[in-house]
């Protein structure tokens, strides 16, 4: 089954091995936040399941399997033509930016992860959101550029979003902007900008739930005036930028589930790096789901007329 077949973040996931799971996979905490807010029930799942089946039957190269439609369902919440679009978009991007999809897999950001730019914690927060801290200042720019962030940032969030709870739940970025300089302001720039807003925010079907900015500084302002002029206004609406208050950021972040050091003076029990998740995504499973993952493709005569 497509259930077997798929690896599972094992390192990260104890505080989900610890919920009851329902039927579809989901906690029990998830499978009613499901139903409340995405109007997610076996027969509504069940139905839309089978429609998007149909209405996608002509792409000859996409896998037809539950797990991947169930995720763009979800994120459309069982908006059957939503999650068509978006399952288009999804593999359009893959034409129109073959430079993020180049070596697109563990391997391909091993840099990337191993300077902890971006890491994910090991326990979720209180509406089931897994956390991502996003490091930008640990970014070092002979190594690698802009573009392999944004495929590092891809990479973690396609891993995440085979935990059926993070379809539901989605995810809380912390953005840590320490050590931010002008070197890296200078590689952020509209090319970044629009990568990222196409291939993340508009064709993965992750929910960002919140965008936490600490220790934003004086380049924070110019930065945020680009990136809010491409990124969606929802999106927008979620930032909270708390500069250098702990306190404001315990209030959104709770301390308990953020490391000791700083900037963000948490009370989690181990240190940063932090490294289950990086050494579970470079196991050979990841590297064969992302493998099969790119295979995947849609035809210019299989694309229809709409966007």
């Amino acid at each position: 089954t497509d259930a077997a077949r798929a690896p599972q973040l094992t390192a990260l996931g104890a505080c989900q091995q610890q919920q009851q799971q329902s039927a579809s996979g989901l906690s029990e905490a998830a499978r009613r936040r499901a139903e409340q807010e995405l109007g997610e029930t076996p027969e509504t799942r069940s139905a839309a399941l089978s429609t998007l089946r149909h209405s996608i039957g002509c792409y000859h190269a996409l896998s037809h399997g539950r797990r991947l439609l169930l995720k763009f369902l979800r994120h459309r919440k069982f908006n059957v033509d939503g999650a068509h679009k978006r399952i288009r978009a999804y593999l359009r991007v893959r034409r129109k930016f073959p430079d993020v999809f180049d070596d697109y897999g563990p391997a391909g950001v091993r840099p990337v992860l191993e300077d902890g730019v971006l890491v994910v914690l090991p326990h979720r927060d209180g509406e089931g959101r897994r956390i991502v801290l996003y490091r930008l200042g640990l970014w070092d720019c002979a190594k690698y550029s802009s573009t392999e962030l944004v495929r590092a940032t891809c990479v973690v969030m396609e891993a995440l979003l085979e935990e059926e709870d993070t379809q539901v739940c989605g995810v809380s970025v912390v953005l840590d902007m320490s050590g931010l300089a002008l070197r890296h302001i200078r590689r952020l720039d509209l090319r970044y900008f629009r990568r990222y807003r196409a291939v993340v925010h508009k064709a993965l079907p992750v929910r960002v739930c919140a965008l936490n900015v600490v220790r934003g500084g004086r380049f924070f302002n110019t930065t945020c005036r680009v990136a809010s002029a491409l990124l969606p206004s929802k999106l927008a609406d979620r930032v909270h930028n708390h500069g250098d208050d702990v306190a404001a950021l315990h209030a959104c972040v709770p301390a308990a589930l953020l490391p000791p050091e700083p900037p963000f003076h948490g009370c989690l029990a181990v240190q940063l790096p932090l490294t289950p998740f990086y050494h579970q995504l470079m196991s050979g499973h990841w590297t064969e789901w992302f493998g099969q993952n790119s295979l995947q493709c849609i035809n210019d005569d299989e694309s229809g007329s709409g966007d």
